[in-house]
């Protein structure tokens, strides 16, 4: 599947790889967007060099396993939700929830209130991108397989949200989405300092094992 109105700011174009096409507000791209830089001695600022360590420690073979990126602010947790293994995936859906689930609410009501919020932020980081993307894929009956990544940032200081996103199964935002089971794959990714602490008891966490900026 292929469009010509994906917005190209938001191409990240690898020399000699897949692009890695990103959807996002601009909310949430604009920050992302300016945070990774390198100095070249006489050369200036220029944009940090990705690399795809192919890292299966922050990678599930199963895609509707969660995976959360813990670890201490600066190593590198954004880059690797983004770009590891990136050629195994068509469009990363980047997203920064503004705050937390509420700790009132009974577990199935928050992890159904996580499950309608991920559609809409979803739809809205996908409507900011590339217009009618989302129609393409609701209607997309194709092969071979469109594989999403969804990627929440900065989850660190939100356990109930967190909580909610390693119970909701990347399946049900799928289907919430009304994109087809058999076409479309959705793979969901947390990122943030904390998000494997005591204020996140009971959530497993994976740590980027030497992420290179």
């Amino acid at each position: 599947m292929k469009s010509s109105y994906f917005c190209a700011h938001q191409c990240i174009k690898v020399p000699g790889e897949k692009p890695i096409y990103v959807a996002s507000t601009s909310k949430d791209f604009k920050p992302l967007s300016t945070r990774f830089v390198n100095y070249v001695l006489n050369g200036g600022l220029t944009s940090a060099k990705l690399i795809n360590h192919r890292n299966v420690n922050t990678w599930s073979v199963d895609p509707n396993i969660v995976i959360l990126i813990d670890g201490e602010s600066g190593i590198g947790k954004t880059l690797e939700m983004l770009t590891n293994f990136w050629d195994d995936t068509d469009l990363t859906v980047y997203i920064q929830l503004e705050r937390d689930l509420s700790s009132e609410l009974p577990k199935e009501k928050r992890d159904n209130d996580f499950k309608k919020l991920a559609v809409k932020l979803v739809q809205e980081a996908i409507k900011a991108t590339c217009q009618g993307l989302h129609d393409k894929l609701t209607a997309y009956k194709e092969a071979p397989l469109f594989r999403v990544r969804i990627c929440f940032d900065e989850m660190g200081d939100k356990p109930h949200a967190t909580r909610a996103c390693c119970a909701v199964d990347p399946r049900e935002i799928r289907d919430a989405l009304g994109w087809s089971k058999e076409h479309v794959e959705v793979r969901v990714f947390a990122a943030g300092t904390g998000v494997g602490t005591v204020k996140n008891i009971g959530v497993a966490a994976l740590m980027p094992g030497g992420c290179t900026l």
